[in-house]
């Protein structure tokens, strides 16, 4: 009974040793993986915060374009509303004077016969004419250094 007491003894402390080995490889496993989460973690706050500001500096951007772009469309509005008034206007203002303006341009005409007005046109050639006569005249004279009596 002795010798069957101290084999389990040997046994019984063989095994409590072993368990204490396995525990202490048990802990330093949790040691690590803890390590690992909690580097893990770091990274994925890191990343959460760099999204949220990007998140939110993409707001504040789309914000700022779009109430840049309400105001030049509020422009734009404006304008084209006062160019239509305006517009209106002055089609309003054609159409009360068009009629009086058609009346106008007849009444300030006289009749002429149609000798009168070709007599007229043939003056006004030959006054053309005789321009280009007189500019060749001087351009065919030597220069003299003096000023012209035409023109002088």
């Amino acid at each position: 009974m002795q010798e069957t007491s101290k084999i389990l003894r040997t046994d019984t402390v063989a095994l409590f040793e072993r368990l204490r080995e396995g525990n202490i490889l048990l802990q330093e496993v949790l040691t690590g993986a803890h390590d690992n989460l909690n580097s893990l973690e770091r990274a994925l706050v890191t990343r959460v915060a760099d999204f949220v500001s990007a998140m939110n500096d993409v707001t504040a951007q789309n914000g700022v374009a779009t109430q840049t772009l309400e105001d030049q469309l509020n422009v734009f509005n404006s304008k084209t509303s006062k160019a239509l008034e305006d517009l209106g206007a002055l089609s309003g203002q054609f159409h009360t004077h068009g009629p009086g303006a058609g009346r106008c341009r007849g009444a300030g005409r006289t009749k002429q016969p149609q000798h009168h007005r070709l007599r007229r046109r043939t003056q006004i050639g030959a006054g053309f004419a005789g321009d280009h006569d007189r500019s060749a005249y001087h351009r065919s004279r030597p220069a003299t250094g003096r000023a012209s009596p035409a023109f002088g």
